[in-house]
């Protein structure tokens, strides 16, 4: 019991909604000639969060859940569905995965229990925990309309290790920057082609790979500073997500940047086709 009064504080303070008790059946008999002690309020009754209708329930989750851009933000361009992406690799420092009781599936929690978001994030995942018909309904809503943002593999299966196959089929977009420093092909290659089998509802990826030079033709295939634009293991694994409606990436120089943009086109020969066109800007 202690906890369920725990879960219905959390919503009085957090949405400034109550349920308020009914009154008792059995009173004292009234006496006209006392002066009430405790006057009427004339306040009207608040509701609770799941007393609204759903529309309106769905449109608080988006509110809450959704990674926005701010004023203060630096012009972005290019990224999906105009939202603010969600870093991975600073997650585990300002929320941890946990189930709530009765709940089926892990939900997001802050470490801090602050009802505030992080400077560089404005969603509020605190919503998750106040019981399973609120987890039920906003888990869909923080994984297929958030974009979330990677530069290392471990980034992505910590995280995907730690939500479970169940969220991880609702993962919807993908935003992965490649450093060319140090960066072996293999765990990038394995993650790709997880993703391809494990992860159905992926439909937007953002790709960009970096470079170390001004003009990376000019370096052999391999070169540590060409990055991994070029590998043909990448892109191969990248190719096999057919799930995907979109496929955007980048190659990032110095000096000069080249914007890769990889289509994926359905044919009737082939299942899909690969199609780079390079942009200067």
């Amino acid at each position: 019991m202690a906890m369920a009064s725990t879960r219905t504080d959390t919503v009085n303070t957090f949405f400034n909604l109550e349920t308020r008790n009914p009154e008792p059946i059995c009173r004292e008999p009234s006496n006209h000639h006392s002066i009430p002690t405790n006057p009427p309020s004339s306040s009207p009754p608040r509701k609770s969060l799941l007393s609204l209708p759903p529309e309106l329930r769905i449109q608080i989750y988006e509110l809450l859940l959704i990674n926005r851009f701010t004023r203060d933000d630096p012009p972005h361009h290019h990224h999906i569905h105009n939202t603010k992406p969600i870093n991975l690799a600073l997650l585990p420092t300002t929320i941890t995965i946990t189930t709530p009781p009765s709940s089926p599936s892990p939900s997001l929690k802050s470490q801090s229990q602050s009802q505030s978001p992080s400077p560089s994030q404005t969603l509020t995942p605190s919503i998750l925990l106040l019981n399973k018909q609120i987890s039920t309904e906003s888990l869909p809503i923080l994984y297929t309309l958030n974009t979330f943002a990677l530069t290392a593999p471990h980034h992505l299966t910590t995280f995907l290790s730690l939500i479970g196959p169940q969220n991880t089929h609702l993962l919807r977009s993908l935003d992965i920057f490649v450093p060319w420093r140090r960066n072996e092909i293999w765990p990038w290659v394995v993650l790709l082609n997880f993703l391809s089998t494990q992860a159905p509802g992926l439909r937007y990826m953002r790709v960009g790979w970096d470079a170390d030079c001004e003009h990376p033709g000019r370096l052999k295939p391999g070169a540590e500073e060409r990055g991994l634009g070029d590998n043909l293991l990448f892109v191969h694994a990248l190719g096999r997500i057919r799930q995907l409606e979109s496929d955007y990436g980048f190659i990032s120089i110095d000096v000069l940047r080249l914007i890769l943009v990889l289509t994926l086109i359905d044919t009737l020969c082939l299942n899909y086709l690969l199609v780079l066109e390079l942009l200067y800007i």
